[in-house]
């Protein structure tokens, strides 16, 4: 799932509402309410899914876990992605993450 990187959705009933406050790493820009059900639903159904992966039932929830449930549930406002590799860039940043 891919938002700008400027926004971040948050649980509402877990954070204050930062709407409108200026956007910095830990406060303000985030998605919340009405505007992050969809997210709020997919992720859910990850959740889901992946615990489901740990009982005899697994097979029942593996459609949830492909491209193209990720794909059915993107919407316009949340476009969003499966991927099945981290880009070598992006792992190259991971890693400086945890040095760190």
């Amino acid at each position: 799932m891919l938002a700008p990187l400027t926004e971040r959705v948050k649980d509402p009933s877990a954070t204050l509402d930062q709407r409108g406050e200026i956007d910095t790493p830990i406060s303000g820009g985030e998605i919340v309410g009405d505007q992050a059900v969809d997210v709020r639903n997919y992720v859910k159904s990850i959740v889901l899914a992946l615990s489901a992966q740990l009982t005899p039932q697994a097979k029942n929830y593996e459609v949830f876990l492909t491209a193209d449930y990720a794909q059915f549930a993107s919407t316009v406002a949340w476009t969003i992605r499966f991927i099945t590799q981290i880009p070598p860039e992006a792992m190259a940043i991971a890693r400086e993450l945890v040095q760190k």
